[in-house]
């Protein structure tokens, strides 16, 4: 059984390597660009590690990183109508 939580966190770290893939195939992100979100992904944990409610905000972290993401290959917000 998975929760909401669970599912949440599985659907915003897809986005974010589907993100980053997008936007390097279409040439919106440098490869310098999603290694620097790549490495954010990657020392997110070892940050966090020091603040009292660490492993609880890596989800909500990822989901700003797409956040990030959506906003620079996009050039801005996308349209959902």
């Amino acid at each position: 059984m998975m929760g909401s939580p669970v599912a949440a966190s599985l659907v915003a770290h897809l986005a974010f390597w589907t993100l980053v893939g997008w936007g390097t195939a279409t040439g919106a992100l440098t490869w310098r660009g999603a290694a620097t979100f790549a490495s954010a992904w990657l020392l997110l944990p070892l940050a966090l590690r020091y603040t009292s409610y660490g492993p609880l905000l890596y989800s909500p972290l990822v989901a700003a990183l797409d956040v990030l993401l959506v906003l620079l290959i996009f050039k801005g917000d996308v349209r959902l109508t």
